[in-house]
C-alpha cells in the first residue's frame, strides 16, 4: 500500500466519526433537527391531501374553488421550501437568506409563542365558522362556506409564515406604491348636480 492510498483511508476514517457530530453540530448552529424538518414536513403533506379532498367537491371556477386553489398554492410553497432546507441539509449547506441587505434573524421562543396563538385563534374562529355553516343553507350557507375557506387560507399563511421564520427562509416583502392622487376635484352630493 502506498503512501498515498494510506492518507485517503486515514482520512476516510476520521470522516466517518467526525461526519455525524459536525451535522448535529451544524444543525444545532442553523435552526431545528432534521426530525423536525421531517415532522412539519409530513404535517404540510397531510394538509395537502385534506385541502384536495376537501375541495374535490367545489366546482371550477366557483369562489370556493378558487379559495382552495389559494391555499393549496400556500401549502405546496411552503412544502417545497421545507424540502429545499432538508436537501441543503442532507448536502451540508446552511441556506442563509437576507432581504434588504440584512440577514433573518431566527425565530425567538415569544415570538414563536406570539404566531402559535395567532394560529390557534385562528383555529378557534375555524371552528365557529365551520358550526354556523353547518347551521345554513342555500346562499347564506354559501357565504358561511367562503368564510370557512377564507379562513383556512388565513391558517396556511400563518403556517407558512410561521415555518419560514422557523428554518429561517425570508420572503422579501413588496412595498405598496405611494397612493394615487385623485383625478380632478372631489365633490359631495349637492355639488355633483
Amino acid at each position: 500500500m502506498n503512501r498515498r492510498s494510506t492518507y485517503i483511508i486515514v482520512s476516510l476514517a476520521l470522516l466517518s466519526i467526525a461526519a455525524p457530530t459536525s451535522l448535529v453540530s451544524a444543525n444545532t448552529v442553523f435552526g431545528p433537527s432534521a426530525d423536525d424538518l421531517n415532522e412539519d414536513i409530513a404535517k404540510v403533506e397531510d394538509a395537502i391531501g385534506k385541502n384536495r379532498e376537501r375541495c374535490a367537491v367545489y366546482g371550477d371556477g366557483s369562489l370556493l374553488m378558487a379559495q382552495c386553489k389559494a391555499e393549496n398554492g400556500f401549502l405546496l410553497t411552503t412544502k417545497a421550501m421545507l424540502e429545499q432546507k432538508r436537501i441543503s441539509w442532507l448536502r451540508w449547506i446552511n441556506l442563509s437568506y437576507t432581504v434588504a441587505g440584512q440577514p433573518q434573524v431566527p425565530l425567538s421562543a415569544e415570538e414563536a409563542r406570539e404566531i402559535e396563538a395567532e394560529i390557534a385563534k385562528a383555529n378557534a374562529e375555524l371552528a365557529v365558522a365551520v358550526n354556523q355553516a353547518r347551521n345554513y343553507g342555500g346562499l347564506i350557507q354559501s357565504m358561511a362556506l367562503a368564510e370557512v375557506q377564507t379562513q383556512r387560507v388565513s391558517i396556511s399563511i400563518l403556517r407558512q409564515n410561521f415555518l419560514m421564520r422557523k428554518y429561517g427562509v425570508a420572503v422579501p416583502v413588496q412595498l405598496s406604491p405611494a397612493p394615487k392622487q385623485p383625478v380632478g376635484n372631489t365633490v359631495d352630493d349637492k355639488g355633483a348636480l
